[in-house]
């Protein structure tokens, strides 16, 4: 659906907010200020509160800091860049798109980079009701998405490893939300 939406954009930039998400106006106007002056950011994000610590290398600047990864519930995109070299991967439904994307953008020569003063709030899993079949469908997701994306990077036998290990967490963790819930619902 965002692919649908960007290849239509007649911008030059453009925002990919998830319905969990939350940016204030000032935030927007201080992104496009630093890709409007910087042409070789491809993606770039907001600080975001309330995700998940995810491990990302950073290197610091004073507008903005270099990282690796940026994550897709508030992202903002350099529209020319992605003409020129693809939008998100379609081979992926649900989560780790945006590893994909932002590994892509690197590849091609252009810097992901989170802003300096500019802050955004995602929940992080708030866009679905809670229920066992939105949580098995969203480790359902989130595992085979993770598998995909590491057979991208490290090759069949490391994916294999690495799912096997994925699915033992994700059925473990499965389980705990399955507890919690109903523990929640009987209290």
């Amino acid at each position: 659906a965002n692919n649908i939406g960007l290849k239509q954009a007649k911008t030059d930039f453009a925002l990919i907010l998830n319905p969990d998400a939350f940016i204030l106006e000032e935030d927007i106007e201080i992104a496009l200020k630093v890709l409007k002056n910087n042409p070789d950011i491809a993606l770039a994000s907001p600080e975001t509160f309330g995700v998940e610590n995810i491990e990302v290398k950073i290197i610091p600047t004073e507008d903005y800091r270099i990282s690796n990864f940026i994550i897709g519930g508030i992202l903002f995109m350099r529209l020319e860049v992605f003409r020129k070299i693809g939008f998100f991967d379609e081979d992926f439904f649900m989560f780790a798109e945006d590893n994909e994307i932002s590994d892509r953008s690197i590849q091609n020569g252009y810097k992901n980079v989170i802003l300096s003063g500019a802050k955004s709030f995602h929940s992080g899993a708030g866009s679905s009701k809670k229920s066992l079949r939105t949580t098995y469908r969203r480790f359902w997701h989130l595992g085979w998405s993770k598998s995909k994306y590491k057979q991208t990077k490290k090759g069949k036998l490391q994916t294999i490893r690495a799912t096997s290990r994925l699915s033992v967490v994700y059925f473990c963790e499965g389980i705990f939300y399955f507890l919690v819930g109903n523990i929640n619902k009987s209290v």
